[in-house]
């Protein structure tokens, strides 16, 4: 079967306020936090293309979530899987997330609705109202997820990692506490992560790090100044013809770490990340086949020119329309428009 991978719109996208973990996606594991990513991903396209509410029940074929989610080939090993996914599913419908207000706590479920077909395996599933006034009806702005982009990581903080980070990709320099750090990453108070940064950087901001950089549309990296000297040093001292990609990913995530003062023994305040958006050729590079790969560049590529085209017509519409319902129609119309011209002449 073809492998696709989910491609990025103006509608894949999820408010700031999911991206940087003040929805904590609290004890789930990766195909759950798949599983509800692509829920809101499809909610917030369906109000966005005026379809359908955002509580309204999403229809999601295990064939296709598999498909977006780049994992196994559906066709092996049916039955496994189908069992794998209906348990993960209803797991998901029975854990719950929570809002602190104050000096207390609200508890809400991620979903409110699950119906399962047992003969074509297609799953209808809701997302619980209040999910859409934290993932959907925002005053903090949005990020837009690719969905294959993020369902790739499969290193254990490297998703919530992701998304955090690609919600400042604009800002391209993004600075953070390191209590923030720990609690987008799940980090728990008596973790011995908090109580030994060496362990914290091997075994946590690494691989993490390492993965982003290898298959999403972003690169990370530290102050460049202070890499720069540390690799200096190290091949001095090293030779740099011996300098591995592991040593370079060490210092690259030395280069991240704030101190209080300038020694390198003073306790950690926080961390600095360079966030770079990668060129849209290099964005599908951790896909193998060529085909597939070559295909969504090039989707990738027309998906830019298409956001070009609907912000110029946006533009324009404003002055003469002031309905916005009737802005969006003409601007998705006149679009289309340019699409053919454009395939005509």
């Amino acid at each position: 079967m073809k492998k696709e991978v989910y491609e990025i719109s103006s509608k894949t996208k999820i408010s700031n306020e999911l991206a940087r973990h003040e929805i904590p996606l609290i004890e789930l594991s990766d195909l759950q936090k798949d599983m509800f990513m692509y829920l809101c991903i499809k909610a917030v396209e369906n109000v966005e293309q005026k379809e359908r509410n955002f509580n309204a029940p999403i229809e999601l074929s295990m064939r296709d979530f598999f498909k977006y989610s780049a994992r196994l080939n559906f066709s092996k090993e049916k039955e496994k899987q189908k069992e794998e996914y209906r348990t993960e599913l209803l797991r998901l419908f029975k854990k719950t997330f929570y809002i602190s207000i104050d000096k207390s706590c609200e508890y809400y479920h991620y979903l409110d609705y699950i119906h399962i077909d047992k003969e074509t395996f297609t799953i209808s599933a809701a997302l619980s109202p209040m999910i859409e006034d934290l993932a959907y009806k925002t005053v903090k702005g949005y990020t837009q997820i690719e969905f294959g982009n993020y369902a790739a990581l499969r290193k254990k903080y490297s998703k919530d990692l992701y998304k955090y980070l690609k919600s400042y990709a604009l800002h391209k320099h993004h600075s953070v506490s390191i209590d923030k750090i720990y609690e987008v990453l799940n980090i728990e108070a008596d973790s011995p992560y908090r109580e030994n940064m060496c362990d914290f950087k091997k075994r946590v901001l690494m691989p993490a790090i390492k993965e982003i950089n290898e298959k999403t549309d972003i690169k990370v990296r530290g102050l460049y100044n202070v890499y720069q000297e540390a690799y200096e040093k190290l091949a001095e001292n090293k030779g740099e013809e011996n300098i591995t990609d592991a040593d370079k990913l060490r210092l690259n995530v030395n280069a991240m770490i704030l101190r209080m003062d300038d020694r390198r023994t003073s306790s950690v305040k926080g961390l600095e990340f360079i966030i770079e958006s990668k060129p849209i050729d290099e964005r599908y590079s951790y896909i193998k086949n060529k085909v597939i790969r070559k295909q969504l560049i090039e989707n990738a590529k027309k998906q830019v020119e298409y956001n070009k085209k609907r912000k110029y017509v946006e533009s324009v519409m404003k002055k003469y329309v002031d309905n916005e319902e009737d802005m969006y129609q003409y601007s998705k119309a006149m679009t289309k428009i340019y699409d053919g011209m454009n395939k005509k002449y």
